[in-house]
């Protein structure tokens, strides 16, 4: 059977030469490496290799496959059981030497596999390892675990630990151990490295530094020196490092103060301070450092120094992996006491968090109290917790008690899954700054002046700057207005200083005038002793804190109760509010019922014993999206993601818990930055595809860009074609990185583009990764939304063969009648650069037409401006005509009804891809080109679903969307749902999310909503367009009063319809699918002078808009969404159409009207608006998998061959030259 099998240059796994499509769909090597098709894992292929004497680039692959093999049998015997999947990501890269940061959920294995590893790197004979802990318990645990392992692994390692409550003889032995260096294995906490690197550890460097969920450490930089120094760095890279940082702020800060020659003097130190920095690193010798957290927690500037010198970044996670019942105690007494009653009821097992705003007295209150009721308390205070930890862990104690601090130890330092059922919080926690100081945060200020100051334009404005900060810009406001810098230059940076400043002031002065508490945005002001606080609830302290009662265990979560005992609503309202936003999906705080949590501390127990677990399933995963932007986008979902560059790529680091399959996702999320292969340009077989008896073979070669001249091309030599330079950027950079990605993770996700164009771009990918990758599937992503990455991992499938297949003969056909048709134009022309393709030529034709029409039909325009709103024109052939028409109209006119009536309108269905662009054309003038490129943005910054859909259907998700937003502004009897279009593949253009183009710019202003790319106007009013045409789609019909009416000049009379008055405005009130004229009404039945009488010459036709060409080609059915952009942007390249400079109307070239005369004269048969038709319905039955795409092609061949476009007939190609080459193509 004749079959469509592509060949790819460059893909095999082992001898980098051209392989196969179908063996690489296998995993395999090219025929030249393995003859024959063998059965085995990685494995057993790199054992073929060897044998055969050719294991090359599939070594890599093999070796850690064998090395991961070992490390696992010497995990299982130190263990007694296999790694997790998860464990096995990481062990790939602890096991290749790399640096990088560990941030997942606490209770999938981060600590025990890492206490493995230290004993592996020990048996490799090198350097000590150092392992840091918060906590003396946690260094306890970890010193136990290591003696352990060592003992059944039969390891006579030295391993030594140290912390202030050793006994005094384990004390001096640790010292004198650490002093000499007599030690494999150092367990710490990070207070003894701060005290002892230039004491015990002066010198000492260590092959690899664990930092195990010591986020404290982070945050200072004296911490990090530390660390690195310890890891092998040299203090001057260290300090070169940061110093290179704080120079990139200081360049950046004196431009947007126009200091040039300030900022010039600055460059010249960065480039003297980034060669020390190099020079440095060339003289340290690093080991590796491992960073692990549930959380990551790494702020401000140096904690940038990890990506500088180890090429990664920490990252800030929430962790929603839980399984907690919340509930909400308003005290009818004093916080205290409730707290007491509360406690006693719930027994043994608690773990009590204080506000930070509630005192050391108060704590200690509780704890008596607690006696009395015959409850054995212990408070863990900061730096003296160690005893009362182990009391609670014993059981000696029924209950801890400490203060809600992010770095607290019964936050952090704490797991006892067994111990701790259940959590009170007095006091919701928070984190309050001394409102004069929180005025000098540009988004705080924000956040308080939308809701203090309503209806200020200052506010607006800021707002509007504010929305289109960078990161580094923002931190460039703040400390401008923080440190009271000058800033005089006239950019958004030095505007919004100004009005901020401004605004403060006035906040301030209303705050004072107003009763307390103050809510504002995710925020409340309170007043405590007298001094004014701007306090938010402190959502990550909660989460951690509230976390230690649910955990992952045996593969299940344990259940836990929260009771938050507050008497301010409004904080708890707020707590709500951000855990929803921060940890998605609805969170709640339940009204305390003595009965519900009875029951939820039953369940609680129940899970402890192993019965009633909500089973979790952990996957380890690369999930790859085309766009960069979309990339950043989906990875902060989850927090801010640890980050990292594998070649080319910038790889996003995310745990995530899906609710929708019960599964911890572990990913890396990055993007393959479009299409990495295409038809090679070189001379193989026809025009790159190779023909013989067995079918097609495309051949494909990997994209690669000039940097000389810009243009883009698929062939193996890497000179330019066009300009002949070597300054080449090659796709196949982001193949080997996204190889290694897949080799690392197991589990690769292609979410490339939901279309037929994305489903090509995922089959080359899985092509590329087949051999490295334990599994490939495909997810669609039409919307870049949280809801929508669950909903997609949780859906996964395979990649559609006939979709692949009809993009793949698409694809051969716009080569062989792009480089045929291209080849007669430019010989004809004697251009270059000159091309046609089925889909241009008609379309050309109808921009030919519509431009002879309207010359033909050339005239006056006589317009009269009747009312403000409404305007009638006159077309008029003759000048007397027209003088005489102007002095009737000066006179006056004759506005006569003919018929006045109510009518119902209907709203319009959401936007499809040509209806957008019609009405982005018609209202801004915008392009097809400029309207995609928006839109392309919009939906990848998940503001917008999918945008290239034909599809007016809306989801039950849509529908909330338009449910929330009309509810929330007073519009709740104005919804009316309709799904509109049956269920498909896409949904029509809607917005994301409940928020119109004001709010959204507020909510990313203050943060809530976070943006990848800098949004300018135009985004903001191509939102505009598709939320309100959305809203009316989902609101009830309108009732408008309509006239017919005839205006008479004269002899002349014309006829209008006009609105003029809505009855019920229903969707008119979010879109305005007709214009209201109430003007118009008082002039009915009278004599009329216009407002304006002008005069132009134009035509009784208009030009045809972008807009007006792609609603012709959806209605003659010869383009798809992802098509109508691209092709009036290549006959606008090609030189056959210009733009009128204002409205953008498309005017045909010289060179079009030549080029299109030659076409339609040689070959209208394959370039006719019937055959392309016809080919496109044939195209949709292969993607249908209802015909045959090699006959189509033969189709195309035989076709091509009449016209002379190609020399050969088919089957004389099939069975002659082509069969050797074909043979070599896929040897």
């Amino acid at each position: 059977m004749r079959k469509l099998s592509g060949v790819y240059e460059g893909l095999c796994p082992n001898c980098g030469g051209p392989c196969s499509e179908e063996r690489l769909s296998k995993g395999l090597p090219c025929r030249k490496c393995l003859p024959r098709i063998p059965a085995g894992d990685s494995r057993h292929i790199g054992e073929l290799l060897a044998e055969r004497g050719v294991l090359r680039r599939y070594g890599i692959v093999y070796k850690l496959h064998v090395l991961l093999q070992e490390f696992e049998d010497f995990f299982e015997k130190a263990t007694g059981h296999k790694l997790w999947p998860v464990q096995k990501l990481w062990a790939r890269r602890l096991l290749r030497g790399e640096s990088f940061a560990i941030i997942a959920p606490t209770g999938v294995g981060k600590t025990t596999l890492l206490s493995v590893y230290c004993l592996w790197l020990y048996r490799s004979g090198r350097r000590p390892v150092y392992y840091i802990l918060p906590t003396e318990n946690l260094v306890n645990q970890v010193y136990e675990k290591l003696t352990k392992y060592a003992e059944r692994l039969g390891i006579d390692a030295r391993i030594i630990r140290y912390h202030s409550h050793l006994r005094a003889a384990e004390k001096r032995e640790a010292v004198n151990a650490i002093k000499e260096g007599a030690y494999d294995i150092l367990v710490t906490t990070s207070s003894f490295l701060a005290r002892q690197q230039e004491g015990l550890l002066r010198g000492a460097v260590f092959e690899a530094v664990i930092v195990d969920d010591v986020d404290a450490m982070l945050r200072s930089p004296k911490s990090i020196k530390r660390v690195l120094v310890a890891l092998g760095f040299t203090p001057d890279a260290v300090d070169y490092a940061l110093k290179t940082l704080r120079l990139r702020l200081d360049i950046l800060a004196a431009k947007v103060r126009g200091r040039k020659k300030k900022a010039e003097i600055l460059l010249q130190r960065l480039i003297e301070a980034e060669a020390r920095l190099a020079d440095a690193i060339a003289e340290s010798n690093p080991g590796q450092l491992i960073i692990a957290s549930a959380t990551g927690r790494a702020y401000g500037l140096h904690s940038k120094i990890f990506n500088k010198l180890l090429g990664f970044e920490i990252g800030r996670l929430y962790d929603a992996l839980r399984e907690v019942d919340n509930f909400h105690l308003e005290p009818r007494r004093r916080p205290i006491e409730e707290a007491a009653e509360l406690i006693a009821r719930l027994g043994p097992g608690g773990i009590v968090y204080f506000s930070t705003l509630h005192s050391d007295e108060e704590v200690e209150e509780l704890v008596a109290r607690l006696s009395e009721k015959g409850i054995k308390a212990v408070y863990a205070k900061a730096g003296r917790s160690t005893k009362a930890l182990k009391m609670f862990a014993s059981g000696e104690a029924d209950v801890i008690i400490g203060k809600a601090s992010y770095y607290g130890t019964i936050v952090r330092g704490i797991d006892l899954p067994y111990r701790i059922k259940y959590a009170v919080f007095v006091g919701v926690p928070v984190r309050a700054q001394p409102l004069d100081k929180a005025v000098k945060n540009p988004r705080r200020l924000v956040r308080l002046a939308i809701s203090i100051l309503p209806g200020d334009e200052e506010v607006r404005e800021a707002v509007k700057l504010l929305s289109k900060l960078t990161p580094s810009e923002l931190q460039l406001v703040y400390r401008i207005i923080r440190d009271d810098l000058q800033c005089k230059t006239d950019n958004r940076v030095c505007r919004l200083v100004g009005i901020a400043r401004g605004l403060a002031e006035k906040i301030l002065t209303v705050v004072g005038k107003l009763p307390k508490p103050i809510r504002a945005q995710g925020a409340a002001i309170i007043e405590v002793n007298g001094e004014l606080l701007y306090v938010t609830p402190d959502t990550a302290t909660f989460v951690q804190a509230s976390g230690r009662t649910s955990r992952l265990l045996n593969g299940g979560m344990t259940h836990g109760v929260v009771i938050v005992i507050e008497e301010n609503r409004e904080l708890v309202d707020l707590l709500a509010e951000r855990l929803q936003r921060f940890m998605g999906g609805h969170v709640a705080f339940q009204r305390y019922d003595p009965v519900k949590v009875r029951e939820s501390l039953r369940l609680a127990e129940e899970t402890r014993k192993g019965r009633k677990m909500k089973k979790v399933h952990i996957e380890t995963c690369c999930i790859i999206v085309e766009s960069p932007t979309k990339a950043k986008t989906i990875a902060n979902f989850f927090g801010k993601p640890a980050k990292r560059r594998v070649g080319p790529l910038m790889v996003y680091e995310a745990s995530f818990f899906n609710p929708l399959n019960n599964t911890l996702y572990i990913a890396s999320v990055t993007a393959s930055i479009g299409h990495i292969y295409d038809l090679t340009i070189e001379e193989k077989g026809v025009h790159g595809v190779v023909i013989d008896n067995e079918g097609y073979h495309p051949v494909y070669a990997p994209i690669k860009r000039c940097l000389s001249c810009g243009k883009q091309f698929a062939a193996t030599h890497t000179a330019c074609p066009y300009c002949g330079s070597t300054n080449i950027e090659d796709k196949f950079s982001v193949i080997e990185a996204l190889r290694q990605l897949a080799l690392e993770s197991g589990k690769v996700y292609l979410a490339t583009d939901p279309d037929v164009e994305g489903e090509k771009i995922a089959w080359d990918l899985y092509l590329a990764l087949r051999p490295y990758a334990e599994d490939i599937e495909r997810i669609e992503l039409h919307s870049i939304t949280r809801g929508e990455l669950y909903r997609a991992l949780a859906n996964p499938r395979r990649i559609n063969p006939a979709l692949v297949a009809a993009q793949v003969v698409r694809r051969i056909e716009d080569r062989w009648i792009g480089f045929s048709l291209s080849r007669h134009i430019q010989e004809k022309f004697g251009r270059q650069g000159l091309g046609a393709g089925r889909v241009q030529t008609p379309v050309l034709g109808w921009i030919i037409a519509r431009y002879r029409e309207w010359r033909r039909r050339r005239c006056y325009v006589l317009l009269l401006r009747l009312t403000s709103r409404t305007a009638i024109r006159l077309y008029i052939h003759g000048r007397d005509k027209l003088r005489e028409l102007v002095e009737e109209a000066s006179n006056g006119v004759a506005v006569e009804p003919l018929r006045i009536e109510e009518v119902t309108l209907n709203p319009p269905p959401p936007y499809t891809t040509e209806e957008l662009l019609f009405d982005a054309s018609a209202r801004y003038r915008y392009t097809a080109e400029k309207t995609m490129k928006l839109a392309q943005e919009l939906f990848e910054t998940g503001l917008i679903t999918y945008h290239r859909t034909d599809s007016t259907h809306v989801s039950s998700t849509g529908i909330e969307v338009a449910k929330k937003y009309l509810s929330a502004h007073g519009l709740a009897e104005e919804f009316k749902p309709r799904a509109w279009g049956p269920p498909g593949h896409h949904e029509a253009i809607r917005p994301t999310m409940p928020h119109d183009p004001e709010e959204l710019r507020q909510e990313i202003a203050v943060g809530n909503v976070f943006i990848g790319v800098r949004l300018r106007e135009s985004h903001f009013r191509l939102y505009e367009l598709i939320f309100r045409r959305f809203m009316a789609s989902q609101m009830v019909p309108a009732v408008v009063r309509r006239v017919d009416a005839r205006v008479v000049i004269g002899d002349v009379e014309a006829r209008l319809t006009v609105y003029i008055d809505a009855v019920r405005p229903g969707f008119l009130r979010m879109y305005d699918a007709v214009v209201i004229d109430k003007e118009f009404g008082n002039i009915l039945g009278r004599l009329v002078k216009p407002l304006e009488v002008r005069t132009y010459k134009s035509s009784e036709v208009r030009l045809y808009t972008h807009g007006d060409v792609v609603a012709l080609m959806k209605k003659n059915g010869i383009g798809r969404p992802s098509t109508y952009a691209r092709t009036l942007t290549v006959l606008r390249q090609h030189g056959y159409v210009i733009e009128s400079k204002y409205r953008k109307y498309l005017v045909p070239t010289r060179l079009g009207v030549n080029v299109y005369t030659y076409l339609v004269d040689n070959f209208n048969r394959l370039v006719s608006l019937e055959r392309t038709r016809m080919l496109y319905e044939k195209m949709r039955s292969v993607e249908e998998g209802r015909a045959d795409p090699v006959e189509l092609v033969d189709e195309l061949y035989r076709e091509l061959y009449e016209l002379s476009l190609l020399e050969h007939p088919l089957e004389v190609v099939q069975a002659s030259g082509s069969l050797a080459e074909a043979a070599k193509a896929l040897s």
